[in-house]
């Protein structure tokens, strides 16, 4: 039987397509179908961490960000799929476009091209696929003859073909016969991917815009986590904070008439993490070396660590000693090195935690307050702002 066609660039990306799905494993198998979620899998995951991202990329409304979302996505899609297919079309009067003449004789299957000419023994197909277009007659993973069925005049014509082919395959290899839906392979990856990620997106987005519970509230919540004794530890810790500053600040020098004194003050603000407070303690000792602030230098700590050596890092605590400090040192020749270390916000506010004292976080425009105090009292200040992890400074 003998088969005249026409193969153009629309039925070599129906085969790679065909062949993509094959190289994934796409055509029923319990690997193929391994294989098909697992790429699924990633996909999916890849673009929930982007949905995650865009809010804080795009701040605006869900539905703006949702239009950003799908807009990223279709691109991505269009100009992945047309990259592919540009790399992968083949040449323009070359031996794979073109007229082709197909027999199928007792030696195998016989490809008559016009620059061409192939001969495939039976025993050496693995495949015959058929889709609503054509039928793939594979011979390795991703290497078929492609045989479109509008070649045929007649659905006869064409069912006949399939037949012969079909027995003369089967009598002498192992290959098997499988027709493949509309739809079935990287495909259906799009409108499953697209459902799932405008979800999450949604789901993301509303939760992001959620707002948040009073603190009072959360602490009322997990009141219950705690036993009696550690509220008890916290209440003489909060009453304890007068006599440590005023052990701090009484231990202070004072400033030195015609020389340039220097004070430092160190603010480690999470009791979270040790790294503020070994940053914060480590930034007086290095003042002390090599500014010569040794008795003119102290910290206030949020660690448990130091809760009984040195004062919390409070706002009440940071007023305080700075309005003393103010009081020691002269305006005219002095320097006070404040340093804070800690996580904050975008919005330039510095956290401050020490569980379960309920402390207050502090903002721009309390350090400014604190700067007025100081200078009330009769100092001037060098700042030093140091936050921690992706958070804004200014």
């Amino acid at each position: 039987m003998k088969v005249e066609a026409e193969l153009t660039v629309k039925d070599y990306e129906a085969f790679f397509r065909a062949a993509t799905r094959r190289a994934v494993g796409g055509t029923g198998s319990r690997r193929g179908r391994a294989r098909y979620w697992l790429i699924f899998s990633i996909n999916l995951a890849a673009w929930i961490a982007f949905a995650s991202l865009l809010p804080s990329l795009f701040p605006g409304s869900t539905l703006t960000q949702t239009f950003l979302f799908l807009l990223v996505y279709a691109v991505a899609v269009y100009f992945w799929r047309r990259r592919s297919r540009r790399l992968m079309s083949p040449e323009q009067g070359g031996t794979l476009l073109g007229s082709h003449t197909f027999s199928l004789t007792p030696e195998g299957f016989e490809d008559h091209g016009a620059l061409s000419y192939s001969l495939t023994k039976w025993p050496a197909v693995r495949a015959i696929e058929e889709t609503p277009e054509h039928v793939f007659v594979f011979v390795d993973k991703t290497v078929a003859h492609i045989v479109p069925k509008r070649c045929f005049p007649q659905s006869e014509d064409y069912q006949a073909f399939l037949r012969e082919l079909r027995e003369r395959v089967q009598g002498s290899s192992d290959a098997r016969s499988v027709k493949i839906p509309p739809r079935l392979g990287a495909r259906r990856l799009i409108p499953r991917t697209v459902f799932c990620l405008v979800a999450a997106f949604l789901a993301t987005s509303l939760l992001s815009g959620a707002p948040l519970r009073p603190t009072s509230q959360n602490h009322q919540d997990t009141a219950e986590d705690f036993s009696e004794e550690e509220w008890e530890e916290a209440e003489d810790l909060l009453y304890s904070q007068l006599a440590l500053v005023e052990k701090q600040t009484a231990a202070l020098l004072p400033e030195r008439p015609g020389i340039v004194d220097l004070y430092f003050v160190g603010f480690g603000g999470d009791a979270d993490q040790d790294v503020f407070m070994n940053e914060a303690l480590y930034a007086q000792h290095l003042f002390d070396r090599r500014f010569d602030t040794r008795g003119r230098s102290l910290a206030l700590i949020n660690n448990r660590k130091t809760r009984k050596e040195l004062p919390l890092a409070s706002f009440t605590n940071l007023r305080t000693t700075l309005q003393h400090v103010g009081r020691l040192l002269n305006p005219e020749e002095d320097v006070l090195f404040l340093f804070l270390t800690s996580h904050g916000s975008r919005d330039h506010i510095l956290s401050v935690k020490y569980w379960p004292l309920p402390l207050k976080e502090i903002s721009a425009a309390d350090l400014a307050g604190c700067s007025t105090s100081l200078a009330l009292s009769g100092g001037s200040s060098s700042s030093l702002l140091v936050i921690r992890e992706g958070s804004s400074t200014g």
